[in-house]
């Protein structure tokens, strides 16, 4: 669980290794239809379900410690 949110955190590095940066590039076109940005931005989405599950749990685990004492 962990390596997926540090894999979340390099999302970013990832973006600036894709090549072709022009205001073409960027489009909402080509980049529906550009693998490369589609399974970046499947992982940008599965990186922050993963983080938000991460804090959850924590905040949950905090709540209960707090009630415990």
């Amino acid at each position: 669980m962990k390596k997926l949110a540090l894999f979340a955190a390099f999302l970013p590095s990832a973006a600036l290794a894709h090549a072709d940066h022009s205001h073409e590039a960027l489009s909402a076109e080509h980049m529906m239809a550009s693998p490369f940005h589609i399974g970046l931005t499947l992982a940008a989405i599965v990186g922050v379900g993963v983080v938000a599950r991460i804090l959850w749990r924590e905040a949950r685990a905090e709540r209960e410690r707090s009630t415990r004492k």
